[in-house]
Parts: C-alpha cells; structure tokens; sequence
C-alpha cells in the first residue's frame, strides 16, 4: 500500500516543527534534521489521507502544551509507517471530523468560485462545518464522560460490600446467629 501525505501550509508546518523541536529540546530529546523530517512526514500522513481525519493545524498550534503534546507526540506514536494509518484507536484532540472537512472544503471552493452569492453559500457552508464539529466534540466529551463514569464504578465495585440498593452482602451461612450459645466470628477484631 502507497502512504499518501497532505502537507499543511510552510509557516504552520514550521511553527509546529519549531515548537516540537523546543519541546523535546527542553525535555532532554534534542531533534536533528531526520527527527524534523519524520515528524513532519507523520504529520502530513495524518491529515485527512489514509483513512485519517484532517488536522486542524491553526487549532494544534494554538493549544496549551499539554495537548499540542498529546496530538504531536501521539501522531508520531501512533503512526504505522506501512499503512500511514493511525493505530491502537489514538485520535489526535485537533482533527476534524471528515464530514464537517468536506464542508469547509466546499466553503473554499465555492468561495473561488467568484459567482453571484458564493460568499453568501461559502458562509453556510462554514456554518455548517462548525455545527457539525460542535456535535462531533460533544458527542466526543460524552463518551468520555461515560468510559470515566464506567471506570470509576468498576474501581469502586471492590471497594464496597454494599449492593447498589445500599444493603450489605452476606455469604449464606455466614449471618450473625442470635441464638445465646452461637458464637459469631469477627473477622475485624
């Protein structure tokens, strides 16, 4: 299989080459010009070709460290070099979702288009875009929420010997005898 690369603009592509670079540099990590160069090829295999989603770039270079770390970082991690694919379900936090590239894509080329009310559908289209992208990181935020909600309740399910409904678990044969010559155990002291 060929790996396909779609190369972002030459200032954002060497401002996010600068900032890894400084990144690294100052973890310890120095780059060379092969490191810089395999970055940027991880980088350009990501956006949008393979059966990747697009990058959003301005957004990836606009973000705090932490997770201008988490997407470049985790790109080069992540990367199967044979397939240009993404693996082991990483998916960078500034990519857009393919539906709402294909309408910004549209909003660009009907922004060339220079015909009477391209602005104006140019414009929607950007809308649309965005409302699409909203959605995507919404639903994004919800599955989060739940896989934390879910590990946090298996994590706490050992914790306790209370049943959801708030009554104690016994082992049968186990209760407390309230008979005056039983003599009941206590494991606790």
């Amino acid at each position: 299989m060929t790996v396909r690369f779609n190369r972002p603009a030459q200032a954002i592509e060497d401002a996010i080459l600068d900032r890894a670079a400084k990144m690294a540099a100052e973890a310890g990590y120095p780059m060379d010009n092969e490191d810089r160069t395999s970055l940027l090829m991880d980088l350009a295999a990501a956006n949008g070709v393979n059966g990747n989603d697009p990058l959003d770039f301005e957004r990836l270079l606009a973000a705090d460290d932490f997770n201008f770390s988490h997407d470049v970082w985790g790109i080069r991690a992540h990367m199967d070099r044979m397939t240009g694919r993404l693996m082991g379900h990483f998916s960078p936090r500034f990519s857009r979702p393919r539906h709402a590239a294909r309408h910004i894509e549209a909003a660009e080329t009907e922004r060339r288009s220079k015909t009477k009310g391209a602005s104006r559908r140019a414009a929607e289209l950007e809308a649309r875009a965005y409302r699409c992208q909203s959605i995507a990181e919404e639903l994004e935020g919800a599955a989060e929420t739940a896989q934390e909600e879910e590990a946090t309740r298996q994590r706490l399910a050992h914790r306790t010997e209370l049943t959801p409904e708030g009554e104690q678990y016994v082992i049968p044969g186990a209760e407390r005898r309230t008979t005056p010559k039983a003599r009941q155990l206590d494991l606790w002291g």
